[in-house]
């Protein structure tokens, strides 16, 4: 039985985004960037979420198609493969839809906010995350002024730039990353940068002292 289009299509589409990751990594690497070394399991994040993100947002054209096709049984068993070695990673992935709800997310990702975690399900919007995570104390810093808060991360994530660094209330300082899918849809990469942050402060502090 044959491929339908839109999952052509879409094999084609991560082919290419793999290898734009790939071109990305190679030039980080070759002028030492800062991502350098967050790259090689970005990649094997990045991927996975690019194939869900098509999975999920797949056109409504292909539907008939799609009720007479299933991957093969080895294409099955390296999706899991590759599911398997984004869970056992450090660093947390989540995925939204085009609407910006949650679709996927890895154990690393909940372990990152463990008050949130068991507030997490398919199909809240990112926008019901960020209240449920201030109501739960994940975001102190947004205590008093919360619809404000809310409103300047939104506005972040409507326009992503570069990866930003912040504290999580147990001490942790994590970067995070969103990049957008082609379809509309949003991948957050979360990793641990607490030891590049304490050696970034005691490299301040040592210059600070070298001034005086």
């Amino acid at each position: 039985m044959t491929m339908p289009d839109g999952a052509r299509l879409g094999l084609a589409a991560l082919g290419a985004g793999l290898v734009l990751v790939l071109a990305a990594g190679t030039w980080s690497a070759m002028h030492g960037s800062q991502f350098a070394a967050f790259y090689p399991s970005t990649v094997a994040l990045l991927l996975l979420a690019v194939l869900i993100a098509l999975w999920l947002s797949r056109d409504a054209s292909d539907a008939a198609d799609r009720m007479n096709w299933e991957p093969a049984l080895e294409v099955q068993e390296d999706l899991e493969r590759l599911r398997e070695g984004v869970e056992a990673l450090a660093e947390g992935l989540a995925v939204f839809d085009r609407y910006d709800r949650l679709a996927y997310w890895n154990a690393s990702y909940a372990g990152f906010y463990p008050r949130l975690a068991k507030t997490l399900k398919i199909g809240m919007s990112f926008e019901e995350l960020l209240r449920v995570a201030i109501r739960e104390g994940e975001v102190t810093s947004a205590m008093g002024h919360e619809d404000a808060w809310v409103r300047e991360r939104l506005e972040r994530r409507a326009s992503p730039g570069e990866p930003w660094v912040r504290q999580l209330n147990d001490g942790r300082w994590v970067r995070i990353y969103e990049r957008p899918t082609q379809r509309g849809g949003t991948i957050q990469v979360i990793a641990e940068v607490t030891e590049q942050a304490h050696a970034q402060h005691d490299l301040a502090i040592a210059r600070d002292a070298a001034r005086l």
